[in-house]
C-alpha cells in the first residue's frame, strides 16, 4: 500500500505533495530494501519558515559562522570554509538581500523541515530521527551553483537514520533536497532509507 498525501499527519498538504509514494511498514521485507519519498513543496513557505528562525540579518551570519564548521559548502565546485567568503562572494555579485538569503539556506535551518516531514512519517510508528553514527558521514552537504543566467541552484543532502525508543537503528535516510533561489515555485525533498 502507498502512502498518500492524508496518511501523514500534522503537514499542511496544500504545501506539498508526494510525486513518489512510500511502502506501508507492514509490507517492507526485513532485508536491504529501500523506502523512496520524494516531496515537491512550496518554495515560498519554505523560506518563510526558515526565516522565523531568525531576528534579523546579523543572526542569520552568526548561525551560519556557527554552522560552517559543521557542514561542507562548495560554490561552483570550490570548497568555501569561511563564513565572510559566502558574504562577500554573494553581497558583491547579487547585493546583501540576495547574499543573506544564500547564507539562511546555509545553516541548519534548512534541515527543519526535512525533518518535521520525517517526523511525521515515522513519529507514530515510535520512530525517531537521529544523527548518523558514524562521524565521517554525518556532514551537511552544501553545493551552489551559479548560472549563467544568473541562477543560483542549491543541492544539499546530509545522512540522517530513523531510530526506535532503545536507539536501535530502523533505517538510513539519505536526504536530498534542490532548489533555485532566483526563480522557484517549489523544492524537491526525497528520501532514501535504507534498512539495516
Amino acid at each position: 500500500m502507498s502512502v498518500n498525501d492524508s496518511d501523514i499527519k500534522g503537514v499542511d498538504t496544500y504545501k506539498w505533495s508526494i510525486i513518489q509514494g512510500i511502502l506501508d511498514d507492514k509490507e517492507l521485507p526485513m532485508d536491504d530494501s529501500i523506502e523512496d519519498i520524494i516531496f515537491m513543496y512550496n518554495f515560498k513557505y519554505f523560506e518563510e519558515q526558515m526565516r522565523t528562525s531568525f531576528t534579523d540579518t546579523n543572526s542569520i551570519y552568526k548561525q551560519l559562522d556557527m554552522d560552517i564548521r559543521r557542514c561542507s559548502i562548495k560554490i561552483n565546485n570550490t570548497r568555501v570554509k569561511q563564513t565572510s567568503s559566502i558574504i562577500d562572494y554573494f553581497t558583491y555579485g547579487f547585493g546583501e538581500t540576495t547574499a543573506a538569503r544564500v547564507s539562511m539556506f546555509c545553516t541548519q535551518a534548512s534541515m527543519a523541515l526535512p525533518c518535521e516531514i520525517l517526523y511525521n512519517i515515522y513519529g507514530p510508528r515510535d520512530l525517531y530521527v537521529a544523527e548518523i553514527k558514524d562521524l565521517s558521514r554525518r556532514y551537511f552537504r552544501i553545493k551552489i551553483y551559479i548560472t549563467k543566467k544568473k541562477n543560483i541552484i542549491f543541492i544539499l543532502r546530509k545522512n540522517l537514520r530513523i531510530i526506535d525508543c532503545n536507539g536501535n537503528t530502523y533505517c538510513n535516510i539519505k536526504l536530498h533536497i534542490e532548489f533555485d533561489i532566483m526563480n522557484a515555485d517549489n523544492l524537491m525533498i526525497s528520501f532514501q532509507c535504507t534498512r539495516e
